[in-house]
């Protein structure tokens, strides 16, 4: 070990100084190879010295404390010249030698037991009893000392100005570090003695003494000590031999295990080990448990223990846990106020303190976490004291609103935790490991721990096992601490707890997740039920956020369930906005609701907010160029949760603001779910940029806004080309014929450089009528007046409500401006005329100049009367060569005949018979219909 450490101390050497740092050597002490410089080579020189070369005849080379032996010390003496620690040594005829104690090692001995010994008898703690060690070594002139005072973090630090003896009480020689210890310093020339009390081990030139259970267990060292009634025992079986009580399936649980100190034999890696078999035992697998530990040797261990790693493995489960995970958290090591012993005589080790590991815990997402801490004061983690007094500033792993956790620590903050140990109270003298957290272990191993007999021991129960197997706390040396936050102990489990044959599943949602929803709406959830218990059952879904009930939640109370079946609950949230529900917890309780048969999880995603609108049209839709004061009208539905209602205000925006200029409906009082309207348009400006529409919805009482939201749009407001009608002909509303022309005169006022095209068109429910007909449009610019018309060439009671004006630049390819006059036409065909005959009948054959013989039905209600022609047609044109009846004046209703002949060509097909009525001067067509008959006229036909 000695080796070891040189070793080590060498290759720190080699790192902070290279090889080659040169100092002048006249006889120089620790220049082993004489060639005038203390280097590196010097330094590996003692060293192998001191593994077995013989070369005591040369000592004086290497024996520079003078004590007639080549040992580390004298190594350590030359690597510390060599780096500049010390500057020069007295240590050999040639060269000086260090100052050996005046008073010798027995006589310190004597001096301290007949000084320091009666200043403790009295408060040694005869249960814990007292054992007193020296030093082997003496510490040399500059020597460093180092004492940690845990309870106020400060660290004391004392250089020996003379050699000097080092004693070290151990005032609780069974207890896990830390515990209470006093250090005497006595100086090896004066003998002045400095005492001083400590919860931990000290240093002496960084290295720590007395750390590990061999040091404080050498009777080589041993000068003093009264016997504990305590006995410390040795394993003396296994748990492995053991079969855990029935369990059911393994599912989404994970454990993170730390052995945190290198000290066997000892309990730390009895606990860890006996856990991982534990974890094998209940089904958890591998892949699910991070297993750090110094021994990597033993099953299952992943890692070496480091602070890293430990990282690491709280990573690896954050990484793979949900909201219905598991989690133990398992470690068992030294510890102090905060801190937990983590590897520290190993590179990467040190200590984690309680801060950084809420920290990293905190990153796990779960259901359930299960914290089990083996370490001496390990109950500051919680802020947690031997006399029951709580300090939540000091409550590290829950006292930041943790609400899923388990806590179990072997230790108060103010006491120390212990290694199995034998008294006359303990009533388990078979037991191993740890004498408080073992006995968390053993209880999945004994039947009576199942206090409950469901066949299975929850975290609640072990504990309490262990409480009452604790020979330590029974013999009041210790008081082992629980916490828990949101999670009854009692139905926390160490892996997924399915054993009860009570359950409920939920089957389906309404509305279904994910699904956004409003304050006072009811969801409904249907579930199927499996109820043992002749008594009954009853079953409670209850919405969650994070690991708490939603804030606000009403739900449905339960009746008795009995045997199997299926039935419905709901649930509501009554207050809040934007609110997230994460999952539902399904719980089955007996009959008084005491016991807790089932619990299980549901994953949904449901944001309750107090409002919901949804804009579902825009007129003009986006987008679009428009006109000052022109209206945009909006058409929304919406959802309004508080039975108190809302209002609803939409607002044009430009860049993350208010539109300059706007103008804008109010609201009225909007309540349940509906639909509604709102306008806005903007009253000056030009050139304007709308981006953006935002709904807002108030609180009709507080004006609290209770949902923001915005729409992208594209509006352009321009104020420069703009066309107003003045006159209808006929005026609206009015009921008109097809192919009538609406004649419209307008104004404008064009600013276009290069004029503009002026468009008005009918339409219909937002889009343009079906089957119209206008006139085209001039170039115009500057301003003046026009006309225009439409006409509907098809259809029967057909209806337009708006007219389009529509201003578009030369090309027609930019909408300057558009808008939109409210108008009512209603188009009908009141003049009628129908084929009842053809002679010959379609389809047929037919010579050059052969008749084919009409009879026709008509209804004319033109006042001046009408005339009906006949005409033959040929894909969308009139048939070449054809010769036609002309009309009388018909009126009223009645019957007719008509003919038509082709006079020439070959081959000509006639597939549609227009059947045109116009007015009496044959100016204006009052109605234009079709029949699709089959003709073919060739100049001969053969029989």
């Amino acid at each position: 070990m000695k080796r070891t450490l040189f070793l080590i101390f060498v290759s720190s050497l080699i790192l902070l100084t290279g090889t080659s740092q040169v100092f002048a050597a006249d006889a120089l002490c620790g220049d082993v190879d004489a060639n005038g410089r203390v280097n590196i080579v010097d330094a590996l020189l003692a060293a192998q010295i001191y593994v077995g070369f013989d070369i005591e005849y040369e000592k004086c080379w290497t024996d520079v404390d003078g004590d007639d032996k080549i040992t580390i010390l004298d190594a350590l003496f030359i690597a510390q010249y060599y780096i500049g620690l010390i500057k020069e040594f007295k240590g050999c005829q040639d060269c000086g030698s260090q100052p050996t104690p005046s008073i010798p090692a027995k006589e310190a001995e004597s001096i301290y037991l007949n000084r320091v010994i009666p200043q403790l008898e009295p408060v040694i703690d005869k249960t814990k009893g007292l054992v007193v060690h020296r030093y082997a070594d003496f510490l040399t002139i500059g020597s460093i000392l180092e004492i940690a005072e845990l309870r106020d973090s400060a660290i004391r630090t004392l250089e020996c100005k003379n050699p000097s003896w080092i004693f070290f009480a151990d005032l609780d020689p069974i207890a896990h570090f830390g515990h209470p210890v006093q250090i005497t310093l006595m100086d090896g020339v004066t003998g002045e003695i400095m005492t001083f009390k400590s919860d931990w081990w000290p240093k002496v030139n960084g290295h720590d003494i007395f750390s590990t259970l061999r040091e404080r267990t050498n009777t080589a060292t041993q000068i003093y000590k009264v016997d504990s009634i305590l006995k410390l025992l040795e394993p003396v079986g296994n748990l492995l031999d053991f079969k855990p009580l029935p369990f059911s399936n393994p599912c989404n649980a994970w454990a993170v295990l730390v052995c945190g100190y290198n000290d066997l034999p000892d309990s730390f890696d009895e606990d860890t080990n006996d856990m991982y078999a534990l974890l094998k035992s209940l089904g958890i697998t591998d892949d699910h448990i991070f297993y750090l530990s110094p021994h990597a040797t033993h099953a299952g261990v992943d890692r070496p223990t480091s602070i890293s790693n430990v990282q690491w493995a709280i990573n690896q489960v954050a990484a793979s846990a949900d909201r219905s995970s598991k989690v133990l958290f398992f470690y068992s090591s030294h510890g102090g106020i905060d801190s937990l012993s983590c590897a520290p005589d190993i590179a990467g080790g040190g200590s984690v303190s309680a801060n950084d590991l809420d920290n990293w815990l905190d990153g796990i997402t779960c259901n359930e976490m299960s914290i089990i801490i083996e370490a001496c004061h390990s109950g500051s983690l919680i802020g947690r004291y031997e006399d029951g007094t709580y300090k939540t500033n000091e409550d590290n792993l829950t006292g930041e609103g943790e609400k899923n956790r388990c806590i179990f620590t072997s230790a108060s903050t103010d006491t120390s935790s212990y290694p199995d140990v034998d008294n006359g109270v303990d009533p388990n003298i078979t037991d191993t490991g740890s004498e408080t957290i073992h006995g968390y272990i053993e209880a999945f191993y004994m039947a009576s721990a199942d206090t409950n007999s469901n066949g299975e021991v929850s975290f609640g129960e072990a504990y309490t096992y262990a409480w009452n197997m604790d020979s330590t706390r029974l013999a009041g040396l210790n008081t082992p601490q629980m916490t828990s936050t949101g999670l009854n102990p009692n139905n926390v489990y160490n892996y997924c707890h399915q054993g009860y044959s009570d359950t409920a599943t939920i089957t389906s949602l309404s509305p279904a997740s994910p699904a956004t929803i409003l304050v006072n709406q009811q969801v409904t959830i249907n579930f199927s039920y499996s109820i043992s218990d002749p008594s009954g059952a009853r079953i409670f879904i209850r919405p969650m956020t994070g690991n708490g009930t939603t804030p606000g939640y009403a739900a449905s109370g339960s009746p008795l369930y009995t045997g199997n079946g299926s039935s419905s609950a709901t649930f509501s949230i009554t207050s809040g906005n934007n609110v997230s529900i994460d999952r539902l917890r399904i719980q089955v309780y007996d009959a008084d609701q005491s016991t807790l048969y089932f619990e299980d999880y549901r994953n949904v995603n449901y944001t309750v907010v107090a409002a919901r609108v949804t804009i579902t049209s825009l007129s003009p839709a986006s987008p679009a160029t428009i006109h000052l004061n022109q209206d945009v009208n909006i058409n929304f539905s919406y959802g309004i949760g508080p039975s108190s209602g809302a209002r609803i205000f939409i607002r044009p925006m430009t860049g993350g603001s208010l539109t300059p200029g706007y103008a804008a409906s109010g609201s009225a009082l909007f309540t349940g779910i509906g639909t509604g309207t709102s306008f806005f348009r903007i009253t000056a400006g030009n050139n304007l940029h709308i981006d953006q529409l935002r709904i807002q919805v108030l609180d009709p009482d507080t004006n609290a806004v209770l949902l923001q939201s915005f729409v992208n749009v594209d509006y352009t407001v321009r104020n420069t080309n703009t066309a107003n009608i003045t006159l209808l002909s006929p005026s609206s509303p009015a009921t008109i014929s097809l192919n009538q022309d609406v004649n419209i005169s307008f104004n404008y006022t064009i600013d276009n450089t290069d004029g503009a095209r002026i468009f008005i068109r009918p339409m219909t429910g937002g889009s343009l009528t079906p089957a119209y007909a206008a006139s085209g449009s001039a170039l115009f610019s500057g301003s003046g007046t026009a006309t225009a018309f439409f006409r509907i060439t098809s259809g029967n009671n057909v209806h337009i409500d708006q007219l389009r004006i529509q201003i578009l630049d030369a090309t027609t390819n930019e909408v300057l401006h558009q808008s939109f006059v409210n108008v009512d036409y209603t188009v009908r065909n009141t003049n009628t005329a129908r084929i009842t005959n053809l002679s010959p009948a379609s389809p047929a054959t037919m010579a050059l100049d052969q008749d084919v013989n009409i009879n026709f039905s008509y209804t004319i209600d033109n006042t001046d009367g009408a005339r009906i022609f006949i005409r033959p047609m040929t894909g969308s044109s009139l048939t070449p060569a054809y010769a036609a009846s002309g009309s009388a004046l018909f009126s009223g209703s009645g019957t007719a005949t008509a003919f038509f002949r082709i006079t020439s060509g070959n081959n000509v097909h006639i597939d549609q018979l227009r059947i045109q009525i116009v007015d009496a001067v044959s100016n204006e067509i009052l109605s234009q219909s079709y029949l699709s008959v089959d003709y073919l006229v060739n100049p001969v036909i053969i029989n």
